[in-house]
């Protein structure tokens, strides 16, 4: 037994022996481990495109990348993160908040009129960037004016020429440039050429006409605006078409007098001369004669004739409502002409207004509650506001309507413009007034607590606050009472008296 276990233990030696000798290579015997020769060693996994899927805290590198940006780190399950090499690290650029992208360097990119001038300190980068006053225009260029100078060298008799600074490069409708020929235009038509964008004529503010010979003088400075076909002149005076202080203040321009005229058709003329009536233009009218009353007519410059009318455009001047010599101010409505300030006939009207005749209308022959009137001066229509003195020839209570002069049937109401007259509201022979609200005729306020007689009826909510006499006869006492409701809300007469 001695003798197996010996042997047994140097058997055991050999083998150790022999396994301390042995060496394993690991590159060949091995599968999807690359490895160089060591000591050195590849463990990075390599390829054209990253992987879709990978595990956290993997490497890869990308052999397609830029050198330098080549290996790419996975931060999550299946999220690749490039990894700046060669010395630097990437950083996130961003817009405003928004990411623009990741990379190891920035490029600054000045735009238009814009200059960047980026140096290294030593210790930083240095970025200012300003404004190319070649294409921006500065507060020293604009008040200088020297953006919008134009100085003209005349080619021809009327072709002009100039250069602008900095280059137009293109006419756009509405741009103004400051014109300055070095000589006089000696012939039309008067034409401009900048930066040899072409050749546009130049031509009057207002009208568009062509420039004469003598209009632009050498040396001058002249304001022109381009129209999208061509430059025009900003007025150097003001045209004889136009208003002057002095002719709006003596009048004289809209000052027009009638000669030699019938009392109904009249003709006058303005200077300067109307060429076309305006809605809402107003002149100074003077006649040459008394209106004789009726339809009348005016006529401006021989533009055309047009009715004349009262200031409410239907009603025709009466006998005396134009007088000669007196000034009116007429205004054209688009089809007519009216009287602003008309003439009343103020010496013929004094008697009417006195004995109230001008607004009396006395109702006759009326049916079923539609009353009718005339007034004597006849009314062309309702207008809201107007006032009329009313005597009715029936007693009324409930829907009752009158019609003035023909022109409509219109509900008379109390004056709330909503109830229809009730009980003795309305009775034969007195005198009313109405105002016309637009809509219906309305009674002017009278006291509620007036004292009603005659045979008093049901009191009832129409008749609230209403006071009633009954009268007594011989020996007796008068009744009167109000018509009121109690807390049940119950109406009756209560007595008073």
């Amino acid at each position: 037994m001695k003798t197996k276990r010996i042997a047994w233990g140097a058997m055991l030696v050999t083998v150790l022996f022999a396994s301390g000798q042995t060496k394993v290579d690991i590159q060949r015997q091995s599968k999807g481990t690359s490895f160089l020769a060591p000591p050195f060693e590849k463990p990075v996994r390599s390829g054209s495109s990253l992987p879709v899927a990978c595990d956290t805290g993997e490497l890869y590198f990308l052999t397609t990348a830029p050198a330098g940006d080549n290996l790419f780190v996975c931060h999550a399950s299946g999220q690749w993160a490039p990894q700046g090499s060669a010395g630097s690290a990437n950083i996130s650029i961003e817009n405003n908040g928004a990411l623009v992208g990741t990379r190891n360097k920035a490029n600054f990119v000045a735009g238009g009129g814009i200059v960047n001038a980026v140096t290294d300190s030593g210790s930083g980068i240095e970025i200012q960037t300003s404004v190319d006053t070649a294409v921006m225009l500065t507060k020293e260029q604009f008040r200088a004016g020297a953006a919008l100078a134009c100085d003209a060298t005349q080619e021809s008799a009327g072709a002009y020429t100039c250069a602008m600074s900095p280059t137009l490069t293109g006419y756009l409708e509405g741009m103004v440039v400051y014109w300055v020929p070095n000589s006089s235009a000696a012939a039309t038509p008067v034409t401009l050429n900048i930066d040899s964008l072409g050749a546009k004529p130049i031509s009057t503010m207002m009208d568009g006409i062509s420039l004469s010979a003598g209009q632009i003088q050498a040396g001058a400075m002249y304001p022109l605006w381009y129209d999208g076909a061509g430059f025009r002149l900003f007025p150097i005076q003001v045209p004889s078409a136009y208003q002057t202080t002095a002719s709006l203040q003596s009048g004289s321009a809209q000052y027009c007098q009638s000669v030699g005229t019938s009392g109904t058709e009249f003709t006058c003329s303005l200077s300067p001369q109307l060429t076309t009536y305006s809605p809402g233009m107003v002149i100074h009218w003077r006649p040459g004669v008394d209106g004789t009353g009726g339809p009348t007519t005016l006529d401006i410059d021989s533009i055309g004739a047009r009715s004349l009318k009262l200031a409410d455009g239907t009603t025709d001047p009466g006998s005396g409502s134009v007088k000669a010599f007196d000034l009116y101010s007429i205004w054209y409505d688009g089809v007519q002409f009216r009287i602003l300030n008309e003439r009343l006939g103020a010496v013929a009207l004094r008697p009417e207004v006195q004995s109230g005749q001008l607004l009396l209308c006395e109702s006759s022959g009326t049916i079923n509650q539609q009353f009718t009137c005339d007034l004597s001066s006849t009314l062309g229509s309702y207008q809201r506001g107007s006032v009329i003195h009313w005597v009715p020839d029936l007693d009324a209570s409930g829907p009752a309507t009158l019609d003035v002069n023909g022109l409509g049937a219109v509900a008379i109401k109390l004056q709330n413009g909503t109830s229809d007259p009730g009980i003795e509201d309305v009775s034969a022979g007195r005198l009313y007034p109405l105002w016309y609200d637009g809509t219906s005729f309305r009674m002017l306020p009278s006291s509620p607590y007036r004292l009603a007689s005659g045979t008093r009826p049901s009191c009832e909510a129409s008749l609230r606050g209403r006071l009633w006499m009954v009268a007594g006869g011989a020996g007796e006492k008068d009744d009167i009472s109000v018509c009121a409701k109690d807390e049940m809300d119950l109406y009756a007469w209560r007595a008073l008296y």
